[in-house]
């Protein structure tokens, strides 16, 4: 029976440096989250504060330098998990980075000295790892900027080994205490995640990260005028598909964790394969029986691998060769497109390209004519074995996203965060300005206002795309290329991602390389809204190319492409993802078609 495990640090008063005011009763509530809502029992729960009891040992939990070092070291010693356990390590206090290293700081700990009086996270991710814990989980609620000179401390960049780290913040980023809230903004957020029940919930790594990554913004624009964005590293990437909270997990995240376990007996990776058919075993309560066919699988190949090793120390069968991403591309998924399809039945339809002058300065409109064709798509997210065709008619679709100058000249205003203070010196010396960047902090509904305002100006039927409709133009209309993503199999080729590389921040459009089509800005940048609704399953989307939308008021529409923020993985032309139709972010953006049928 898998269990989870809690570690529960908070500080307020600091010995040699400036006190917080809510880190403690931050702490207080994780600890009564897990607790009560995650069941974790009073002997499995480790908690250090302030004024924090002796604990069943007697001994002192007051978060100081010697009695931390001596837990990690003690309780550490020798493994107490099992692989399907989960560990959580959360801190809410400061930290600081120190020669490349990341420190958190305890009570009594100093930073001016060399080294300083603090503890390495480093240190605390290994010792984490030795507890056996198939998966360990760290909630890092501190600084992360390094302005020692104005009273901030920070920790930096350190990546750890074989774990999943939440940061509240990005790095050179405050972490804010909010005074109206009495609360910490990310650990606010961080207990509504996962606190949420139903469809929306957060029990995987992915929805978890992508609450955290668009709810915190929010709140801090909200209260502080500030954009405080989470880091999250999963390390290794397989992770993502890791499910949290086994209770809230649906039929959908059990089996991308499947496909996952699936993927790795295939590159025979049989560790990875079995620590993920562990995890399945988990989420579905011990009652899927894919998980006892796999492990008798298993147990045959590792037979059979023994064997072979015991014969010769050379594997005597010929390697087999797999399609390789071209150098640059980060991702290990494999293609979710068929190299040698069927050839489609093609329209008889054509288009051309086609341009259209805005008002109010809004220059022009540009769209790209697509191609119809049979569209092949896998299930979530792009991997698996469910097959799914398309037959798409032509359409025409925006060459650009929709830019900040386009959208103020149809609205009349303009909700974008970024301006003219945050292009590169390079884009200043092209002429560029933000009214070039992709508009954003707009939600599906403002999306869907546009193209009602722009359908009447244009006498044009304008409308967002449909999701098989936006697949279908980032991949360039063909099925004979198996790029990643639009265009390239290397995403600095094509895309703005991964903000740590390339800024936190929009770029304007069209300064990387479009795909076949003549597209740009299809992966990365911003999110892209379509038209549907979300169906976890692709064999429910139309055939026709039409958008899927349910019969109830949906609480979640699609996303495509990726944005400036995320890592390559969210950034391929499959990836599926969602978001509720009332959010905007700094991320979320949008792009429109324009329908074939009724083009005058």
């Amino acid at each position: 029976m898998a269990k989870n495990c809690a570690i529960v640090v908070g500080i307020n008063d600091y010995d040699e440096i400036q006190p917080l005011k809510y880190a403690k009763a931050d702490a207080e509530q994780m600890r009564q989250y897990f607790l009560a809502d995650l069941g974790i029992l009073e002997t499995d729960l480790y908690f250090f504060s302030d004024d924090s009891p002796r604990n069943a040992q007697g001994r002192k939990t007051q978060p100081t330098y010697g009695t931390l070092e001596s837990f990690l070291t003690n309780r550490f010693e020798a493994p107490f998990l099992t692989p399907s356990d989960t560990l959580w390590f959360y801190f809410s206090g400061h930290g600081i980075p120190w020669q490349g290293k990341d420190y958190l700081l305890p009570s009594d700990g100093n930073p001016r000295r060399e080294p300083p009086l603090a503890i390495g996270l480093s240190k605390v991710s290994e010792r984490l790892r030795r507890s056996g814990a198939g998966n360990v989980v760290m909630l890092i609620d501190a600084c992360r900027s390094s302005g020692q000179k104005s009273g901030e401390y920070g920790i930096g960049q350190e990546k750890q080994q074989g774990v999943i780290t939440f940061f509240s913040c990005s790095p050179n980023q405050v972490s804010y205490e909010i005074e109206d809230l009495r609360q910490g903004a990310f650990t606010k957020v961080l207990l509504e995640a996962l606190r949420i029940q139903g469809e929306g919930n957060c029990a995987t790594v992915e929805r978890f990260a992508h609450y955290l990554r668009h709810r915190v913004p929010q709140l801090t624009q909200q209260y502080k005028k500030y954009t405080q964005v989470p880091y999250v590293v999963i390390e290794p990437e397989t992770k993502l598909h890791y499910i949290l909270l086994p209770k809230l997990a649906n039929l959908a995240d059990i089996n991308a964790l499947v496909a996952e376990a699936l993927q790795a007996e295939v590159e025979n990776n049989l560790t990875l394969a079995q620590e993920l058919w562990m995890r399945v075993n988990v989420a579905a309560g011990g009652t899927d029986p894919r998980v006892f066919q796999a492990v008798m699988r298993l147990a045959g190949k590792q037979q059979e691998q023994k064997q072979q090793r015991s014969i010769s120390p050379v594997d005597p069968s010929p390697p087999i060769e797999t399609p390789q991403p071209t150098k640059g591309s980060k991702s290990t998924q494999p293609s979710p497109v068929i190299a040698s399809p069927p050839k489609p039945p093609q329209s008889t339809e054509t288009l051309s390209n086609r341009s259209f002058d805005l008002p109010n300065k809004g220059g022009k409109l540009e769209f790209i004519a697509v191609p119809g064709g049979t569209l092949v798509m896998r299930d979530k997210h792009g991997t698996g074995n469910q097959e799914h065709r398309v037959q798409l008619q032509p359409f025409l679709m925006g060459k650009y996203p929709v830019t900040q100058r386009q959208y103020q000249a149809v609205m009349g205003k303009n909700p974008s965060h970024f301006t003219n203070e945050d292009l590169t010196p390079e884009e200043k010396q092209k002429g560029l300005t933000s009214l070039d960047r992709p508009v954003e902090q707009v939600n599906w509904y403002k999306a869907i206002v546009f193209c009602e305002k722009l359908s009447e100006i244009l006498s044009q039927d304008i409308d967002l795309p449909s999701e098989t409709q936006w697949e279908w133009a980032a991949r360039g209309a063909t099925q004979s290329k198996c790029y990643e993503y639009a265009g390239s199999n290397n995403l600095d080729e094509v895309g703005w991602y991964g903000y740590e590389k390339y800024g936190e921040t929009t770029h304007p459009v069209g300064q990387k390389n479009p795909n076949e089509l003549g597209m740009y800005d299809m992966s990365g940048n911003v999110w892209e809204w379509c038209k549907d609704d979300w169906p976890e399953n692709v064999k429910d989307l139309p055939t026709d190319g039409t958008a899927w939308l349910s019969s109830n008021e949906s609480k979640r529409r699609l996303l495509r492409g990726g944005s400036w923020y995320d890592a390559a993985e969210y950034c391929r032309s499959a990836y599926r993802n969602i978001d509720t139709p009332d959010n905007r972010s700094l991320s979320l953006g949008f792009r429109i078609v324009c329908r074939a049928s009724r083009i005058r």
